[in-house]
Formats: structure tokens, C-alpha cells, sequence
């Protein structure tokens, strides 16, 4: 997902058709599979926070989708990771959350809550923007026909200023990466099961803190820790 600014910043853009996504089947399919897969990681979600409570599965699931805040829901499992987890487990968790499952729940809703749009300089792909952005856009244009009718010189410009392209590929990579935090979110429960032998939570550990985005976190957390001691 990239600005259209820097794409094509001269493009035209349509909005409010009815069949956009049918103008884009390849793109709508992938857009499809990612929300949906997303529901996965949320359903693994709330048997993670069933396995750090040590709570019967669907009293954890119950109370983890009754909250519909999904920043709401992290903090939750992390308060809870904090409190029943090994304090390297627990880091290795939390950067899993910050570092990837959090960036995945929001492209997820950028792809189901954002407005969708055309244009046909960008024949392959579709643009989105914010609802806020959009709806900006609208009243600057109700601003300028008004302005028009008046024969007034409008004080306003509209553009596509907050307009992001959304192609293929870039839906491809968004999915791959979403399998990946879902593999690591199944590494994360097995360091926290305890029917597991405490060498295989100690490997699963390895494995989990040294994937690339976790390890990046994980040595940015240690220089904070590294600064504060210094102090």
C-alpha cells in the first residue's frame, strides 16, 4: 500500500462505485483472503489468552471477543503474558504482539473499514483512503460547486492527498506476512503450554525470538533497558 502521490499523483480518481471490487477480481479475492485469515490469527488470539489464564477455552473466548477495542484486546493479553509468563518468555511474546500482530490487525481494518476507489490510470490495482479523508474531500467539492454556482473563486483545492494504491502484490507480501505472525503466534502458545517438556518451551523460545521482526524488537527493548541502567 503506497501513496498515490507517489505513484501517480496526476491520477483521477472514482469513488462510490457500486462495483468496484468486481472491477478488481484478483485484488478483491486477495483482499478477501487476507480478512479472512486475519479471523484465524483472532480466533488464535483468544486461545492464547485461554492458555495464559489457564482458563476453560470458551469462557476465554467469550470474554476476549465481548471486548471490541482490538487495541483493547492486546492489552489484555499482554497484562496477561506480563503476569504468568518468565520474564524473557514474556519479552519474546510482547514483541510478537507489537512487532507483528499489531501491524497485521491494522491492515486488516484499513482493508475493511477504509473506502475503496478506481481509477483508470491505474488499471491493475485499486486506491483507498481514510472515510474521514474522503469525506473531506467531499465537502471541499460541495464547497467549489457552491463557490461556482456563485460565481465566487473557490478557496479550497481537492487532490489525493491521503489516497493510497493498493496492487497485487503488495496484498500478497500482506499475506504472507499474516501466515508468518500466525505460525509465530502458534510458536508463542507452545513456550506457554505447560503439558510441553521445559526443553521444548526453550527451543520453541529460540525459535520465536529469532525471527527477524521479534529479534529487531527485542534488541531494541534490550538497548532501552541498556539506557535506563546507564541513568
Amino acid at each position: 500500500m503506497q501513496p498515490l502521490s507517489k505513484i501517480k499523483p496526476d491520477a483521477i480518481t472514482t469513488w462510490g462505485v457500486d462495483r468496484v471490487m468486481l472491477e478488481r477480481p484478483k485484488i478483491a479475492a486477495k483482499v478477501a483472503q487476507y480478512i479472512t485469515k486475519w479471523t484465524d490469527v483472532e480466533t488464535l488470539l483468544g486461545v492464547f489468552l485461554a492458555i495464559l489464564l489457564h482458563a476453560h477455552e470458551e469462557a476465554a473466548m467469550a470474554i476476549f471477543t465481548g471486548i471490541e477495542n482490538r487495541t483493547a484486546q492486546l492489552k489484555m493479553i499482554t497484562s496477561a503474558a506480563e503476569a504468568s509468563l518468565p520474564g524473557a518468555t514474556f519479552e519474546a511474546v510482547s514483541a510478537l504482539l507489537t512487532s507483528m500482530v499489531k501491524p497485521a490487525m491494522k491492515y486488516r481494518d484499513k482493508l475493511a473499514h477504509w473506502t475503496w476507489g478506481l481509477s483508470d490510470d491505474l488499471p491493475n490495482d485499486l486506491v483507498i483512503s481514510e472515510p474521514k479523508d474522503k469525506l473531506a474531500s467531499h465537502l471541499k467539492a460541495l464547497k467549489i460547486q457552491a463557490a461556482a454556482q456563485s460565481r465566487r473563486t473557490p478557496d479550497v483545492e481537492t487532490g489525493n492527498k491521503g489516497v493510497y494504491v493498493v496492487r497485487e502484490k503488495d496484498l500478497d507480501a500482506a499475506i504472507i506476512r499474516l501466515e508468518k505472525t500466525e505460525d509465530c503466534l502458534a510458536t508463542a502458545m507452545g513456550t506457554c503450554w505447560q503439558a510441553n517438556a521445559p526443553k521444548t518451551r526453550e527451543k520453541l523460545l529460540e525459535k520465536l525470538s529469532n525471527e527477524p521482526p521479534i529479534r529487531e524488537a527485542l534488541s531494541v527493548l534490550a538497548r532501552r533497558k541498556g539506557s535506563r541502567e546507564a541513568q
